[in-house]
């Protein structure tokens, strides 16, 4: 059984195609990364996989279910919190939010839940900051506390928007270690990154698209220049693993996206 399964989709706002013809398959233990520029839709995508935006054309199956009905087994990190740094709420009460679509949204998490997400924060070197206050916490451990609370829901598939923006080499080699751990474990990975190498050495394939699909295949035939220069329509150039912006040579792609592009 497939965990995700994209049949030519097309998603449309106010009457505006924002993405069409993505098609492509995630199995179980692997990992699959969304390429493209800001505004090419990946976030998008990712919306309508979490059922939060409809398709208009094309189908989404999530372990053979509509998008919304299997929200329960999908565990997702986003590019950046939306939880308020002065809202009063630990590490621990963040990591125990993924446990609520076990328990319940009526239930209090019990013995067992709190165990689980004290185990998520230690995976994430974070056992020692289970009573820190959120917004207290430096950028990448926020991160990781919200890796954190998508492993405490024990689910089957990982999605994750930019996950790497903004946190240090450590923060970001010790989450691909993770993601690593995680896919031994048969958990389906679909991340998008504007990063090469992460995808190169995180990825076992790669959707590359800007708008639409240029591409969905293994990754190093996937990231090839052609396609790359293609998919970024001719306004980028390469150095080395990096896609550079022309006329700006320090802007690089890696690493950088503008949270207020609501379609990235």
């Amino acid at each position: 059984m497939s965990v995700l399964e994209l049949d030519d989709v097309t998603v449309a706002f106010d009457g505006h195609e924002v993405l069409c013809g993505i098609s492509g398959r995630v199995e179980e233990g692997q990992a699959v990364a969304l390429i493209g520029p800001n505004g090419a839709g990946k976030s998008t995508l990712i919306r309508a996989v979490l059922g939060l935006v409809p398709v208009r054309e094309g189908r989404i199956r999530v372990f053979e279910r509509d998008p919304a009905d299997a929200r329960r087994h999908v565990g997702y990190v986003p590019q950046y919190s939306r939880l308020d740094p002065e809202f009063p709420v630990t590490a621990l009460q963040v990591v125990l939010m993924g446990r609520y679509r076990s328990v319940g949204w009526l239930r209090r998490p019990g013995r067992a839940d709190r165990a689980r997400a004290l185990e998520a924060l230690a995976s994430v070197g974070l056992a020692g900051r289970a009573k820190d206050r959120f917004g207290t916490l430096s950028g990448g451990q926020r991160q990781r506390v919200l890796f954190a609370r998508a492993l405490a829901q024990d689910a089957a598939l990982l999605v994750l928007d930019e996950p790497f923006n903004g946190v240090d080499t450590t923060t970001q080699e010790d989450l691909v270690a993770l993601l690593a751990a995680e896919r031994a474990r048969g958990v389906a990975v679909l991340l998008s990154t504007h990063d090469l190498d992460v995808a190169r050495h995180a990825c076992d394939e790669t959707c590359l698209l800007n708008r639409r699909q240029f591409a969905f295949g293994p990754t190093a035939k996937v990231l090839e220049d052609d396609l790359l220069l293609a998919a970024f329509a001719g306004g980028v150039h390469l150095v080395g693993d990096e896609v550079v912006g022309i006329g700006a040579p320090h802007h690089h792609l890696h690493g950088r996206h503008d949270p207020t592009d609501p379609h990235g």
